[in-house]
């Protein structure tokens, strides 16, 4: 076996274990990229180290298109001071851990900056399989708010096959973006959101009081071409017991007839209750890829 080392220096996508702390979102047509320089170092198949130092965010913002409030940054840009650290160990198929620690500076935003730690378990066997994880968050370099907030998550899946065919998968989980006695929350500022919480994007920032989010997800080849997707959440607060809400979804995507181009269809309903409003979304897409 010959060891591995990369560098990669430049502008670059980053897309860490499930992307719920660091991502490239990959949703529409503008990535979430980082101007960075990375390290990965594979000594052995058994055990690897990750480093990223990034200088500046690209959000999925245009340097034309408005911003939501909540982006400060000019054209959609980040100055930024942060480092990504993992240490990778893949022990067998069912036991492999990921440690890590992101330390995360924003020059405009000082109100997104944290230090994160923490470790992610994942395995499979057979048709079963899990992710467990757990982090600590706090302050960290110009962050207003000093606080200590926690992040639990567990996921079981289960993969549903007909001899050697795949036909889908079903996953149950629960995660909790633990809260500060309600002064603030855990807050994951570059991860891709839009895969986490609901499609309705009503939790991209964590409320105040925290989220718990227990939820049903499923994924069912069809058709031949086809794949039906379908999530099932139900919101409280991680403080003063709050009953946010629940959201149903579904979505449906195929390949077409033309070589490269996909459709996807996909619909999701947030029914409120001590938190936001109801809220529904319709996407209809069309891809191409050559």
């Amino acid at each position: 076996y010959n060891p591995k080392f990369d560098i990669t220096v430049g502008r670059q996508v980053i897309n860490l274990d499930n992307q719920r702390f660091v991502g490239s979102v990959a949703w529409r047509q503008n990535d979430q990229t980082f101007d960075a320089i990375a390290l990965n170092i594979k000594p052995c198949n058994e055990f690897g180290l990750y480093y990223a130092y990034i200088d500046q965010v690209n959000t999925i913002f245009g340097n034309e298109d408005p911003e939501p409030k909540f982006v400060q940054a000019q054209d959609g840009k980040q100055e930024s001071k942060i480092h990504l650290i993992q240490a990778k160990m893949n022990y067998n198929p069912l036991l492999n851990a990921t440690v890590y620690g992101y330390l995360m500076d924003f020059e405009d935003i000082s109100a997104w900056s944290n230090q994160t730690y923490g470790l992610r378990l994942t395995g499979k066997k057979d048709n079963f399989k899990y992710a467990a994880e757990y982090a600590k968050q706090s302050e960290y370099a110009d962050q207003p708010i000093n606080y200590d907030a926690d992040y639990y998550a567990l996921e079981l899946g289960y993969g549903l096959k007909n001899k050697d065919v795949a036909l889908g998968e079903i996953a149950i989980g629960y995660e909790v973006l633990g809260s500060d006695d309600g002064k603030i929350a855990f807050q994951t500022p570059l991860a891709t959101k839009h895969k986490f919480n609901g499609w309705t994007d009503l939790f991209l920032a964590t409320p105040t009081n925290g989220l718990t989010d227990l939820y049903i997800s499923s994924s069912f080849n069809v058709f031949g071409r086809g794949k039906l997707g379908t999530e099932l959440h139900q919101y409280r607060s991680d403080e003063k017991n709050m009953d946010y809400g629940q959201e149903y979804s579904v979505s449906y995507s195929q390949a077409l007839p033309i070589k490269g181009l996909s459709a996807l269809a996909k619909f999701s309903d947030y029914q409120a209750e001590e938190f936001g409003v109801d809220t529904q979304k319709l996407w209809l897409q069309l891809d191409y890829k050559y």
